[in-house]
């Protein structure tokens, strides 16, 4: 979902509900310009565009992130 606009906007508490139960967060309207300028570039089939809070999902995979540290 693009955060403050559109269908996504107009739905934000039932779409943040869902969120909270995922690791899935908000696409900002820059991100989603640059991501489908990308998709549009590469010319592929079936394209999926997510904004992941990855330390969410090793959580409940039971991994834990790695660090960033040396």
């Amino acid at each position: 979902a693009w955060s403050g606009i559109g269908e996504a906007e107009e739905q934000r508490e039932r779409i943040r509900r869902r969120f909270d139960h995922t690791a899935a967060e908000w696409i900002t309207p820059g991100q989603g310009i640059e991501a489908l300028d990308r998709l549009i570039r590469q010319d592929v089939t079936a394209p999926m565009v997510t904004a992941t809070d990855w330390s969410i999902v090793a959580r409940s995979s039971g991994h834990r992130p790695r660090s960033s540290k040396s």
